[in-house]
């Protein structure tokens, strides 16, 4: 999950923050909070229309 989606996410949130190091962190801290919830987090759609 992390290689498929981290650069759209980092694109996405640089197009807000308009700075590199903050659009990293950002979408790092989401990447975290899915890892450390990944036991809790039911996908009940498919994921490729966000891909």
């Amino acid at each position: 999950m992390f290689r498929r989606y981290f650069t759209k996410l980092y694109r996405y949130a640089l197009s807000f923050t308009k700075e590199e190091e903050i659009a990293e962190e950002l979408v790092m801290d989401v990447m975290l909070s899915l890892w450390l919830k990944k036991g809790d987090i039911v996908v009940k759609d498919d994921l490729s229309p966000y891909g």
